[in-house]
């Protein structure tokens, strides 16, 4: 089989081509922790106990956290324990000194006894990942 010298060379600068635009896209994509400053998530407390309650009842603590670095704080993902634990969050970038919060929710339907919930929040701060914990005494329905 012949191969025209011209078509390789074409092909050869085209393929050339074609990884420097992949090198430089990836190299001009951000991770969200390229930002100016270094944000830093701070919790008011990283622990709340429900007390107890009857079983089947369902409640709800929101740990409230500030902005306490330079740059923009975002909460990237959120992973709960069990199914029996939901959470809410605001999505958008924290400012530096702002506030906002988790609200967190335990549906204790089916538990019985001591219960202990932790929440992961992962965001783009240097230390990635911060635990929450929620405890709850759930006893049986009167």
């Amino acid at each position: 089989m012949i191969i025209n010298r011209n078509i390789l060379d074409k092909v050869s600068k085209l393929y050339i081509f074609a990884i420097s635009i992949l090198i430089v896209q990836s190299c001009s994509q951000s991770s969200g922790k390229e930002e100016k400053g270094s944000p830093k998530i701070k919790f008011e407390h990283m622990e709340f106990d429900f007390g107890n309650i009857q079983m089947g009842e369902q409640v709800s603590h929101r740990f409230i956290y500030r902005n306490a670095g330079t740059g923009n704080l975002k909460i990237e993902n959120v992973i709960v324990s069990c199914g029996c634990t939901l959470v809410s969050y605001d999505k958008t970038p924290i400012q530096t000194g702002e506030e906002s919060f988790i609200e967190v929710s335990f549906n204790s339907d089916g538990y019985r006894g001591l219960q202990k919930k932790d929440v992961e929040i992962y965001s783009n701060c240097d230390s990635t990942k911060t635990v929450l914990t929620l405890w709850a005494s759930v006893n049986d329905k009167e």
